[in-house]
């Protein structure tokens, strides 16, 4: 989905949490190694953090960062890429 999409989407952020909620229960219940577990939920629950401008991705990135890309498509800017 073109970035421009989620900014025009009906989704709500609760909505996507509740799908994560369900993504992990299902993750969980799938009998993967804890590494495996670890690493599917990490790097989804990035995204979702991301989503809530509570994330940004770059090394070392303090707690809270906001992210440029995801602050242009709030801002009604469109696609930052």
């Amino acid at each position: 989905m073109p970035v421009e999409a989620i900014a025009q989407d009906d989704i709500t952020l609760a909505e996507i949490d509740a799908a994560f909620d369900c993504y992990e229960s299902e993750v969980r219940a799938a009998g993967l190694r804890p590494r495996a577990e670890e690493t599917y939920l990490l790097q989804s629950s990035q995204v979702v953090r991301w989503l809530h401008n509570d994330f940004t991705p770059a090394l070392n990135s303090p707690p809270g960062a906001r992210s440029p890309a995801l602050a242009a498509l709030q801002s009604g800017e469109g696609s930052p890429f």
